[in-house]
């Protein structure tokens, strides 16, 4: 009795009472949640079975229809082809009766033949006239402009024609044209000066003009620009041949200068190869007697005194290339230097 008594007087406390709801709350969810899950998939499937049902059904009808539309189309094209052997059957042979009724194929086409070339010359004809009348469209076009002016010539001259019937009016008459001598003019000469005037004095009567013996301005000033120009003539005649100078004493020096830079090269090349000869000598073994030593001088004798007949010949082809290249025409080239 007291145990009892105890429990009742027990309460739960409000965390605990929350736990306890919280704890209700989510196994109904929890419940709530397999209860639609389990009718959403009932659902589901009804809905497939439905689907699957009605697939079914479209399908038969399908097969049906078009079973049937075949069964239609074979049933017309039997008929038909049936009725075609039929009729094959019964035009048997007629062909050959046709063909003996037909007439002659040569007779057939000479007609044909016939009626196509009238047909051809008609189209000539009328293609010619079209031709025809384009041309002299286009010749109409062409001579419009001679034709205008033809018009307007005619219609120019009738205007004239008219106008020349006409009676002169007396502002147009011809007047009697009055003539004006022309007064004589006096030459003066002023004293002390180079100057001429002439003028025309009034009220006075000159029988003769005296000519003087002094010179005249216009004339002096006339053979002064003469003797100008003939001196900057001159002078620039003068250029040109003192230009000419220098560019000939230019080519001249620039002749010489690669005459000399040929000869030092050729110089160069040949101690070279000397050089080079005495080298390939001496590594060959060569002795080098008193004999041998002697051979050595004349051949260097011999060689100085080439050297210096070539450049004895050198100096004369030079002066030669030198009196050539100073031509006494003005048109005349300098010889080519050697390469």
């Amino acid at each position: 009795m007291t145990s009892n008594s105890l429990r009742r007087n027990l309460r739960l406390s409000p965390n605990e009472l929350d736990n306890l709801l919280r704890e209700e709350k989510k196994k109904w969810q929890i419940f709530r949640l397999q209860q639609v899950r389990e009718q959403a998939k009932v659902e589901a499937q009804r809905v497939r079975k439905a689907v699957v049902c009605e697939k079914i059904q479209i399908e038969d009808g399908l097969k049906q229809e078009l079973l049937a539309k075949y069964l239609n189309n074979k049933n017309v094209t039997e008929k038909k082809l049936q009725e075609e052997y039929l009729m094959c059957l019964q035009a048997f042979g007629e062909a050959h009766r046709g063909a003996k009724n037909e007439p002659d194929p040569s007779k057939v086409l000479a007609d044909r033949a016939q009626y196509n070339n009238i047909k051809a010359n008609r189209r000539g004809r009328e293609a010619a006239k079209a031709e025809a009348e384009q041309q002299a469209h286009r010749n109409h076009e062409k001579n419009r402009p001679i034709r205008q002016r033809q018009d307007a010539l005619q219609l120019e001259k009738a205007r004239a024609q008219r106008v020349a019937k006409l009676p002169i009016p007396e502002a147009f008459r011809k007047k009697k044209p009055i003539i004006q001598e022309k007064v004589s003019e006096v030459q003066l000469y002023e004293a002390g000066t180079y100057t001429t005037t002439k003028y025309v004095p009034k009220n006075t009567v000159v029988e003769k003009e005296i000519k003087s013996t002094h010179p005249n301005a216009h004339d002096m000033a006339r053979k002064e620009a003469e003797e100008v120009a003939a001196k900057a003539e001159a002078e620039l005649q003068e250029a040109e041949e003192e230009a000419q100078k220098r560019e000939q004493r230019g080519k001249e020096a620039l002749a010489r200068e690669r005459l000399n830079r040929r000869y030092i090269e050729l110089m160069e090349k040949l101690q070279q190869a000397q050089q080079d000869h005495q080298l390939s000598s001496y590594m060959r073994g060569a002795d080098l007697t008193l004999d041998n030593h002697r051979t050595e001088i004349r051949r260097k004798q011999k060689q100085v005194a080439e050297e210096k007949r070539q450049r004895e010949l050198w100096k004369q082809w030079e002066r030669d290339a030198a009196k050539q290249a100073t031509p006494t025409n003005k048109g005349a080239r300098p010889p080519s230097s050697p390469k």
